[in-house]
């Protein structure tokens, strides 16, 4: 091996080494994050199943817990997407975007916020997105990526129909690859 490549050889050990430690740093965040869950958001967290549904009152955590479980997946699994989707793009940015950006405030975890896409890029390559769904042309939108996590919100105020195709056809599929949820 000659000098240049050398070199080489030795810049990519060092990047290797600085990308997994800023994910062990990433986990680190995600582990405490996880931790600041009350009672019972941490028990639905942990849940083993691949299907949840959280019905509860106004005010229970609902919007911080998906939040949490969308930056968890976002680290747990580099390069990915990890999607939120309610009734529509304004209601998700309304909803989630803010609690998002509260979880980078306090956290620094390095996430940079595309407000224009309604994307949030985490260090290791995975994006969380938000998205709406009131049509069937919007469900097609999430089609074709594999999923580690996807958050269904407000689900009630989504026709039926529509939901049905969402989860039935879009979602479950897209959880396959990565054994997602």
């Amino acid at each position: 091996m000659d000098h240049r490549q050398r070199g080489l050889a030795e810049e990519a050990v060092r990047r290797l080494r600085a990308r997994a430690q800023n994910q062990r740093r990433l986990e680190e965040i995600s582990d405490s994050l996880v931790r600041s869950l009350h009672a019972s958001q941490q028990e639905f967290f942990a849940d083993k199943s691949k299907k949840r549904l959280g019905r509860c009152s106004r005010r229970a955590g609902k919007t911080h817990l998906a939040a949490v479980g969308l930056v968890d997946a976002a680290v747990r699994y580099p390069n990915t997407l990890v999607p939120y989707i309610t009734l529509s793009i304004k209601n998700a940015r309304r909803i989630l975007w803010g609690t998002l950006r509260g979880i980078e405030q306090q956290y620094a975890m390095g996430m940079e916020f595309l407000e224009n896409q309604l994307v949030v890029k985490v260090p290791n390559g995975s994006q969380i997105i938000l998205g709406g769904c009131t049509d069937r042309e919007e469900i097609e939108k999430f089609r074709g990526s594999a999923y580690s996590r996807c958050v269904v919100d407000e689900s009630q105020s989504i026709k039926t129909s529509i939901l049905e195709i969402l989860i039935d056809d879009v979602i479950e599929a897209a959880t396959l690859d990565l054994d997602g949820e």
